[in-house]
């Protein structure tokens, strides 16, 4: 997998900055050495993980597989009509070693962190990331039947994450350290859309991309009459190194994501209980966009702000051919 997908995987995804504790800047040593051994080798780099086995379930009826691809074909078209859209996020980080306190009544695990913010997309292949509200696990509930308490971060402005494609360039802000760290995208994805990145289903689905790199099965509770759930597992390794199976639902009216649970690889509930739960609301699609003058501005080369450094992450070719792989990867594999 390229490094231009990964990048879009980890900063959309998995998190900008801070993602499972880790600042841009630490993610950028592990860079550099990439860098290093890309320029004197001439060989792609080969994923060491194992293809993933059929997951349990599966090979589906025939009536469920005609089930899936009827809806799959749906879903194609409704995204291919989404042009511009901007959509609020929350996304909730589950991870043990930051907060492991559970529900005495359901054992659920509590979020160690709560981050609110806004994704906007200019179709094929143009986004911008930026989360400006933070809260950590403060303590357990004060009452039964209350939610556990959060107290929002005091550094609000260190510690907001922002990402912009260009549709040239991905550019990634590290306010604790004032560098903007940019990263030219290679020729051959240029112009192909973000639908090329390791999760296609955020900013598009087709068909034939989806069947081919992933089994999928529906999990819709019976009581559930608005939306569709289905279950996602990654038929590649280069896929399976991010994580373990994504749940997610869509609108049946709209076909777009409500919600999306990603389970670290290894998942387990109570050993390795660590993913990630984003949930999508406020969306404004094509004509229901005011601004549209600022909205594109949006995806203009930023400039570092005054006192900040400008950090070139592009990876070395070889040829027309990526060398290397982001090699800090996802968060959540390193786990």
């Amino acid at each position: 997998m390229a490094s231009y997908s990964r990048l879009l995987f980890v900063i959309i995804v998995l998190g900008a900055s801070a993602a499972w504790g880790q600042s841009p800047s630490q993610r950028a040593p592990g860079l550099q050495d990439s860098q290093r051994a890309a320029a004197g080798n001439s060989a792609s780099t080969v994923s060491t993980t194992a293809a993933p086995q059929l997951p349990e379930g599966f090979p589906l009826s025939p009536d469920h597989q005609q089930y899936i691809e009827q809806l799959l074909d749906a879903w194609e078209r409704s995204s291919s009509q989404i042009k511009r859209c901007v959509v609020d996020f929350q996304r909730v980080e589950y991870n043990p070693e930051l907060c492991n306190y559970r529900d005495p009544r359901s054992g659920s695990l509590a979020g160690s962190t709560v981050i609110q913010g806004e994704i906007r997309f200019q179709a094929p292949d143009k986004a911008s990331y930026e989360a400006d509200k933070i809260w950590d696990f403060a303590a357990p509930p004060a009452r039964e039947g209350e939610n556990p308490q959060y107290k929002q971060r005091a550094d609000a402005d260190l510690a907001r994450e922002k990402w912009i494609c260009d549709g040239e360039a991905t550019y990634e802000f590290d306010f604790q350290n004032k560098r903007l760290y940019e990263q030219r995208i290679p020729s051959e994805y240029r112009g192909e859309g973000l639908v090329n990145s390791p999760l296609p289903f955020v900013f598009g689905a087709k068909k034939e991309v989806l069947l081919d790199r992933y089994w999928i099965k529906v999990i819709t509770p019976r009581d559930v009459t608005d939306e569709y759930w289905l279950e996602i597992y990654p038929k590649r390794a280069s896929d399976a190194q991010d994580y373990s199976k994504i749940q997610l639902v869509i609108s049946q009216q709209d076909f777009l994501p409500r919600s999306m649970h990603i389970f670290a690889p290894g998942y387990d509930e109570v050993k390795n209980p660590v993913s990630r739960h984003i949930e999508f609301a406020n969306r404004r699609i094509n004509g229901q966009l005011t601004g549209i003058s600022a909205f594109l501005n949006l995806f203009i080369r930023p400039k570092a702000p005054p006192g900040w450094e400008t950090v070139d992450r592009t990876l070395p070719t070889v040829g027309t051919q990526q060398t290397s792989e982001l090699p800090s990867g996802s968060p959540l594999r390193n786990r």
